[in-house]
């Protein structure tokens, strides 16, 4: 996308943010009943600006009567007080007066005073006070004031009408006390919500109002305010003195824009303040306004000033952000480009020593998912952050900018609300880094606050640091990390195939050893235990169990235990049966055939003994015939008879003389110089060094190689001869080219004529050759001007003051003024030409110069000693001029001194005319350094170039004689690096084996050995292999034999051919049942073996199906199992196989478990990491984290304020509005008081410095476009409570930024506009609608947002349970309580106060519920004054009304009062009382909040009507979300409904009503969200077997998914869980850092109140007697405790 599309997005968010028409205040002011501000009454505007600084209160009009003296009881104000928020004429009286749609102030005054008068009449009867006598008190305002002599009319007298009136301290009002004190008691309430909401002033006394027809409202009069000035109340609580914090006056700039675009009609412009008392004369611009409109218009000013609630901020933006449009920030194009941008959610390796280097340490302690989003910021990536309520995100943005500091960045903090901002900062200050912080939102950006600030940073001084022990604490923390992740690593890997982590084989393989000892010998190994998987384990003890309960006891010694298939039928048994009588038959055959050759029975034992000798036999008689037929019987006797020494010599020298000839065979295929291979190999060898392209000829690469050295030696031996100092670089070579050149472009003449010296490199004779070349093209210009210098010169002592008065003279002078006639006179001798008056004194000014540069230049030395001869001041030759001056420049830009050492700088220096001429001698002009052959061989880089080149030199010489050897061998051609090499193992093969032949043949006397050698020897070979593998036994069989082979072969023949008849009927047989009886293949059986097995096998010929039924299963095992079987049958029970799958298993995690200790890191985490050990790094990670916090918190500091060192010190002055950055500031704290001018314009005069001094900036959005240029000041800015920022608000923070992190809960409050949050006349009762989100634009953008899961907040888990399974789908990680869910009367969770007789009385207000939450505020004050609270309704009526019960109830009640003044103090007030409700709850937490829901029957007998307000809306859920997630401790949910009386919700906000109010009342989900769940290994198991047999009640897995306390113990003693115990499993070792799983969860834990008791599996697995023993001890203790 565009960045002109981007420009016409941001103009039309621009739009968004002010409203142009009647009801934006600024532009329609009004003082209807409606309206929260209202008018003064004889003032003078200039003096009531003026005294608005000091401060100021309001004067009400005398009393109508005389006070009656009853009425100023305690008893009457107290009854009053209540009766004003509780009769319900009166109240329904004031709500008719506010719906009236009337404008006038005085009627609405005097209706109000006479429903009051009525309600002090009812309290008298209701006090049983005299009925009031007869007054006056009906009389007309403004004739009661004029009787007091006091100007009742709104237009302000004129200002020549002062009076002593005029000067006091109190603005004059329209109003009698009671009147006057509510409204101020409002306006000072919505003020204060305001700034504390939005962080905005938004409270102004106006001055003067335009009076104007409104185009769009049929030319309707309405009235603006023209003038702005801001003011504040005073703090104390009944005091309404207001004042003006800085004096600051400002212009109606929505009303400027208005007239502008629908008016046509441009204002004039806003004066400046008068530098003498910092004030625009006020009446001066009525005055101009007021003939403009006259004029244009026919409108009018009025001379009015009122009091009243605006909010200026969207005309700062609107204007911020149509400068912003101009350029967009690349940030903002990446936010507005419509292309998705990178991001991730995944979490960071703590542990990664590279992530470790990034984020050291936090000033706060941070769960995973806050610290892998500390490490994306500073890694400088955008992204969204989610932070569902209690998650800790003012935890993670204070350690944000923390790390952000210490990583030198600058910040920009922006929220809406003061609360977020102040949360923060509050937790900022805290870690001690305030002084870095630039706070300019409220009252904080007023002067004095500001200033205050700035001395403050100017004058900081911090504690000590010590970097090193800094580091060494830092070091300590990742080294007790490392060795706690080692145990946890260890634990949570999986073992092998097993799915059991290393933990659960451990505590596996233990209980199953104690149940089920393997105490007998012989235990086979299990191969490759790693592997031996989860369903391998699971199918085994299936087919185990089926075995142990088939066996009989009858299966023993069964001569057919290797069967296989059973033979089912008859016919099959009388085929099986029939079968082995014919074998039994042939083998009674058999043996008396063997029994014919007793004398050979060795060689007649088995089938295979007999058909190996038949073998051998046939073997040797062929290999004898065939020598009888080649005549080289001889050599067969030789090696048949020979010993096996002479036949393996034999063999091997056949062997080498076979290879040598394929050899030889492929050396001369290649065309190699077979006789010179040695010289070959020496000339790869030699070539090798050269870095030569392998793949190309060596002939072409020796020629570019001899080219390379050329070139390389032709360009620098030259640079050598002028230069013989070994310390010549080459970048000093470069300096030394880049010299020559610049003087070869001197003309010939300028090198002849010009002196050069040292000279030429001082910055002094540069700036003269600069003036020189000035001088004289000024004098070329005053001589083209008809200049007479030569009467200029006699005339130079007057030039100035000539010039002088000339600047002065105005059009009259020449008649007026003596002088100027007289200099005018003066000056023509020297222009010769006319000149205009207001041009003489620039041309006489320039004359003066230009006399004045001659007179310096003509006597100056060092231009004499370089131009020699040739000087002549300013006549000195152009060309040599500009020649040297280029010349020099040209040197001046080398780095000529850090690269020439010293003798070389020396020489330049002390004889620079001399260096030029020699060098110009010495080295070429066309010499090429830039060739890319030096870069590729790295040439640029060397600070030696002598030992460089004469290393080139050397090279040069090797290179010409390896080319002269490959001549000789013919190989350059057709031969290169890579081809040739790959033949180096085949000569080398062929050398070797060459060697080897020559010295066989001496060895065995070969007398014809190149005969010998020329043989074909393979048939020997062949002959050779088969004679050796005859057996030795044969072998000699056949010598003692030799005469007779072929009579002893014919004997053994038929023996073999008996033999395998028997055996084939036996196979035959056994192939029936797929058994095989023998030890051994039936080949080598012996002949005794198969006799036994005939007589036994003839006897079992019964129940044979019952038996391979049976083994049928036992062959069904696979080899695993079937090893397991065979060692446990023989060795455990071969009786019964009782517990067969048990043992099994047993058997299998103990091969397991050695295994895993055969590895020797295993081995020494088991035996290092016991109890002890894991309590002491756990106890030392804690004190090194809270030390490292601290340690961390002054390192911040530290680098933080490194950062003022770059601060610009900006331009000085006599004014102060002339000073910038750091002047300005220093100026500034050097005031006692403080330096004129707006703060904004302070701040943006500093801003950079600012920066520097305090480079983390909290502010609101509308304080980022009042006080900042735009610029990207800040490195990231962090936007906080996003979901209720729109857009637009948020363009001008991110655009002065690089980096953006956008925090906030897209399930939370959405934004509001500026104007909806400001009209209270929009009812609670409608249906609303919600605006984008700046967080919702961001997820857009950045896809994959991170989500902090860890809730903090709540101390119970009912307080967030609903919401995380409602809103969240369980994905927050909440810990659990200590307490049963019935758990209200110790002030924890949520306590349901059903209010079933309660009215509700429409317009969302419900008069008891009101009462009741006061009178339930009021008891939490008496009994929890040490818990903060808040209250919170549903709608803004409700609030409102909450509020004046509670004030009702405030002044009878000390404990409510002692309670505000309480915690007004305490926290900085940031824990104050509130009362709001669900539009500005957000940001908010208490203790205790009081849930208010107003809504009910408006009688008993009717129905609820569903109509919610904006819980009704699309976003309700988001409302309540927020609304019920505010505690900390408990809600009280004060209703007058059921569950049952939302009916049939068509939104989410009404289903979250519904299900909320029915799970606040049973804390029951209507889906998921389980408290307790199942054991999660055998190491719970055990321990919950434990825990039970000691007489307590074990719960597994207490709390909600996410994080649950892996067993809670119980006793029927007492209440909830006494105890938690923590084993090292699943829950343990999953956790993602040392810091989650060994402090931060334990922390949480305890905080939350449990007590916890851990078992390691080590010290279980070292002392299990000793670790059960402490169980038992911590179980008792605890329990006493308890009680």
């Amino acid at each position: 996308m565009s960045s002109l599309t981007v420009k016409k997005i941001i103009l039309n968010m621009k739009e968004q943010l002010l409203v142009l028409d009647a009801r934006n205040r600024l532009i329609n002011s009004t003082f209807s009943t409606r309206s929260e501000g209202f008018l003064f009454i004889d003032e003078l505007p200039q003096k009531l600006a003026k005294k608005l600084v000091d401060g100021m209160t309001f004067q009400a009009l005398p009393p109508l009567s005389a006070a009656l003296k009853d009425e100023k009881s305690d008893q009457f104000k107290l009854q009053l007080e209540e009766m004003m928020v509780s009769d319900e004429f009166y109240l329904q009286e004031m709500r008719r007066i506010s719906e009236l749609d009337s404008t006038d102030q005085d009627k609405i005054s005097e209706l109000e005073n006479v429903a009051l008068r009525l309600l002090k009449d009812k309290v008298r009867d209701v006090i049983g006070l005299k009925k009031r006598p007869p007054d006056h008190s009906d009389i007309n305002l403004k004739t009661h004031a004029e009787l007091h002599n006091i100007n009742p009319s709104y237009d302000l007298p004129d200002p020549a009408l002062d009076k002593a009136e005029h000067d006091d301290k109190l603005i004059q009002t329209l109003f009698l006390k009671e009147s006057l004190d509510l409204k101020l008691k409002k306006l000072k309430l919505k003020a204060a919500e305001n700034l504390r909401e939005e962080g905005l002033s938004t409270l102004y006394i106006c001055f003067g109002f335009l009076e104007y027809k409104d185009l769009a409202q049929q030319n309707k009069k309405r009235v603006a305010p023209l003038i702005l000035m801001p003011i504040e109340f005073d703090e104390k609580r009944d005091s309404f003195k207001i004042k003006s914090p800085d004096g600051d006056i400002q212009d109606n700039q929505s009303l400027r824009l208005f007239l502008e675009t629908r008016h046509k009609l441009n204002l004039p412009k806003f004066p400046k303040p008068n530098p003498e008392d910092e004030f625009i004369d006020i009446e001066k611009y009525f005055e101009q306004v007021n003939k403009l409109v006259v004029k244009e218009k026919g409108w009018r000013v009025l001379r009015r000033s009122s009091i009243g609630i605006f909010k200026t901020s969207a005309e700062v933006m609107y204007e911020d952000l149509k400068a912003i449009a101009d350029n967009p920030s690349n940030l903002l194009q990446d936010l507005l480009g419509g292309k998705m941008q990178e991001s991730s959610d995944k979490l960071f390796n703590l542990q990664d020593p590279e992530i470790r280097r990034i984020c050291p340490a936090l000033i706060e302690p941070a769960d995973a998912t806050q610290h892998s989003a500390v490490i994306d910021m500073l890694q400088g990536n955008s992204f969204v952050l989610r932070g569902p309520p209690g998650t800790g995100k003012s935890q993670t943005i204070c350690n944000m900018i923390g790390a952000g500091l210490a990583d030198g960045k600058k910040i920009l903090f922006v929220a809406r609300k003061e609360a977020a901002l102040e949360v923060v900062r509050s937790r900022l200050t805290a870690s001690g880094l305030e002084s870095f912080l630039l706070k300019t939102y409220s009252a904080k950006s007023n002067k004095k606050p500001f200033w205050d600030s700035v001395k403050k940073r100017m004058s900081l001084s911090l504690p000590n640091f010590s970097a090193s022990e800094y580091e060494q604490t830092i070091k300590n923390i990742h080294s007790t990390e490392d060795n706690l992740n080692k145990y946890a690593e260890f634990m949570k890997e999986f073992y092998g195939k097993s799915d059991l982590t290393n933990h659960d084989l451990l505590w596996e393989q233990g209980i199953l050893t104690e149940k089920y000892p393997l105490n007998w010998p012989g235990i086979p190994k299990l191969p490759h235990p790693r592997s031996y998987s989860k369903s391998q384990l699971k199918k085994a003890i299936e087919n185990l169990n089926i075995i142990e309960s088939d066996f009989d006891q009858s299966f023993f010694n069964h001569p057919y235990v290797s069967a296989k298939k059973v033979p089912n039928t008859n016919i099959d048994q009388k085929n099986f049966i029939s079968s082995m009588n014919q074998w039994r038959d042939s083998l009674n055959s058999l043996i008396k055939l063997s029994d014919d050759l007793k004398k050979y029975k060795s060689f007649t034992q088995s089938e295979f003994d007999v058909s190996q000798t038949v073998n051998d036999l046939f073997l040797t008689l062929e290999i004898q015939n065939k020598c009888l037929d080649t005549g080289q019987l001889e050599i067969f006797l030789n090696f048949f008879k020979g010993d096996d020494s002479d036949r393996f010599d034999m063999e091997h020298i056949v062997e080498i003389i076979i290879e040598q000839q394929t050899l030889l065979n492929k050396l001369e295929e290649l065309n190699l110089p077979v006789n010179s291979l040695d010289k070959v190999l020496i000339f790869i060898k030699n070539a090798d060094i050269f870095k030569i392209d392998k793949s190309r000829a060596y002939q072409e690469e020796f020629n570019n190689l001899k080219l390379s050295h050329e070139i390389i030696l032709n360009t620098f031996l030259p640079f050598l001869d002028f230069c013989t100092s070994k310390e010549l670089s080459f970048k000093s070579i470069e300096i030394l080219n880049s010299i020559n050149y610049e003087y070869n472009n001197l003309d010939s003449d300028s090198r002849a004529s010009i002196q050069f010296n040292k000279s030429i490199f001082d910055l002094v004779v540069k700036k003269k050759l600069d003036l020189l070349i000035f001088a004289k093209k000024t004098k070329q210009e005053l001589l083209d001007q008809n200049i007479n210098l030569e009467m200029a010169k006699r005339e130079s002592p007057n030039l100035k003051a000539d010039a002088k008065i000339f600047n002065d003279s105005n059009l009259l002078s020449f008649l007026t003024d003596s002088n100027f006639r007289k200099v005018r006179r003066r000056v023509k001798n020297i222009f010769n030409h006319p000149v205009a008056r207001k041009d003489c004194a620039d041309l006489l000014f320039k004359i003066d110069g230009y006399l004045e540069d001659e007179s310096i230049i003509n006597i100056d030395s060092s231009l004499e000693s370089l131009f020699g001869m040739e000087f002549a001041g300013l006549d000195t030759p152009e060309h040599l001029v500009v020649g040297l001056n280029n010349f020099v420049k040209s040197l001046s830009k080398l780095p000529i001194k850090k690269h020439f050492c010293e003798t070389l700088y020396g020489y330049l220096l002390n004889d620079t005319s001399k260096f030029l001429q020699s060098l110009n001698e010495t080295i070429p002009s066309n010499i090429d350094l830039n060739h890319n052959i030096f870069t590729d061989l790295d040439i640029l880089s060397k600070k030696d170039m002598h030992t460089e080149i004469d290393g080139w030199k050397k090279s040069s010489s090797n290179l010409e004689a390896l080319i002269a050897e490959g001549q000789s061998l013919n190989i350059l051609e057709g031969w290169t690096s890579k081809s040739l090499a790959k033949n180096i193992n085949l000569i080398e093969s062929y050398l070797e084996l060459n060697k080897e032949i020559d010295s066989a043949i001496i060895q065995l006397k070969i007398s014809q050995p190149i005969e010998f050698k020329e043989l074909d020897l393979s048939f020997f070979k062949e002959d050779f292999l088969s004679l050796r593998s005859i057996r030795s036994e044969n072998m000699q069989l056949f010598l003692e034999n030799f005469d007779h082979l072929s009579s002893l072969h014919e004997s053994f023949a038929s023996l073999k051919n008996k033999y395998l008849e028997s055996n084939g009927l036996i196979e035959k047989a056994m192939l029936l049942i797929q058994a095989n009886p023998f030890e051994s293949n039936l080949e080598n059986v012996h002949i005794e073996a198969l006799q036994s097995f005939a007589s036994i096998s003839k006897a079992i010929e019964k129940d044979l199906i019952l038996y391979f039924d049976f083994r049928n299963k036992e062959n069904s095992l696979n080899p695993i199992e079937a090893k397991f079987y065979s060692n446990f049958c023989f060795h455990k029970n071969i009786a019964t196989r009782e517990n067969l799958a048990n043992f099994f298993k047993t058997w299998i995690r103990d091969e397991q478990y050695k295994e895993l200790l055969k590895d020797n890191d295993s081995a020494n985490i088991l035996s290092v990491f016991k109890g002890a050990h894991l309590k002491r790094l756990r106890t030392d990670l804690k004190n090194l984290d809270n030390e490292s916090l601290d340690a961390t918190k002054k390192y911040i500091a530290h680098m933080t304020e490194r950062q003022i060192q770059g601060a610009p010190s900006g331009q000085s002055g006599i004014r102060v509005g002339d000073k910038t950055e750091m002047e300005l500031l220093a100026y500034g704290c050097s005031k006692k008081t403080h330096p004129k001018g707006a703060v904004r314009d302070h701040i943006k005069k500093s801003a950079s410095a600012l920066g520097h001094l305090s480079p983390c900036w909290m502010m609101t959005p509308a304080s980022v476009s009042q006080f900042l240029p735009i610029e990207e000041l800040f490195d990231v800015v962090i936007i906080d409570e996003a979901s209720q920022m729109t857009p637009p608000e948020a363009l001008g923070a991110i655009a002065r930024a690089k980096q953006l992190v956008v925090v906030g809960d897209e399930h939370q409050l959405p934004p509001g506009t500026w104007f909806q949050s400001s009209n209270e006349n929009v009812t609670d009762d409608m249906d609303v609608d919600i605006d984008e989100s700046i967080l919702d634009l961001a997820m857009g953008v950045w896809r994959n947002p991170r989500m902090l899961r860890y809730h903090y907040r709540s101390r119970h888990e009912d307080l967030i349970r609903f919401q995380n399974n409602f809103i969240y789908q369980n994905q927050l990680i909440i810990p659990p309580t200590t307490f049963d869910q019935n758990s209200e009367d110790i002030g924890l969770g949520i306590k349901t106060h059903y209010l079933e007789e309660a009215s509700y009385m429409g317009k969302g207000q419900n008069h008891d519920e009101a009462t009741y939450v006061a009178n339930l505020f009021k008891k939490h004050t008496e009994i929890r004054p040490d818990q903060s609270i808040g209250i919170a309704a549903v709608n803004k009526a409700q609030e409102e009304l909450i509020r004046q019960k509670i004030e009702a109830l405030q002044g009878q009640s000390k404990s409510i009062r002692d309670y505000f003044d309480h915690w007004s103090i305490k926290d900085e007030g940031l824990n104050r009382p509130f009362i709001k409700n669900l539009a500005n709850v957000q940001g908010d937490e208490r203790d205790v909040i009081i849930i208010s829901t107003a809504y009910g029957r408006e009688n008993p007998s009717s129905a609820v009507r569903n109509n919610f307000g904006p819980i009704n809306s699309n976003m309700g859920h988001r409302w309540l979300n927020v609304l019920t997630t505010r505690a900390r401790d408990q809600v009280h949910l004060v209703t007058s409904l059921l569950s049952s009386d939302v009916r049939n919700p068509r939104y989410r906000g009404a289903e979250f009503l519904k299900q909320y109010l029915q799970f606040a009342k049973d804390k029951n989900l209507v889906i998921g969200g389980d408290s307790e769940g199942e054991i999660d290994n055998p190491f719970e198991q055990w321990a919950v077997d434990q825990i039970q047999s000691m007489g307590f009640e074990a719960v597994p897995q207490v709390g909600v998914r996410g994080f649950q306390v892996d067993i809670g113990v119980k006793h029927p003693s007492c209440a909830g869980y006494i105890l938690g115990v923590e084993c090292d499993g699943a829950t343990y070792h999953s956790s993602p850092s040392a810091r989650d799983r060994d402090l931060h969860r334990q922390n949480l834990l305890e905080g939350w109140g449990w007590k916890i008791h851990r078992i390691w599996s080590t010290d279980w697995i070292w002392e299990p007697d000793k670790t059960k023993e402490k169980l038992r001890e911590v179980l008792s203790q605890t329990l006493r405790n308890s009680k």
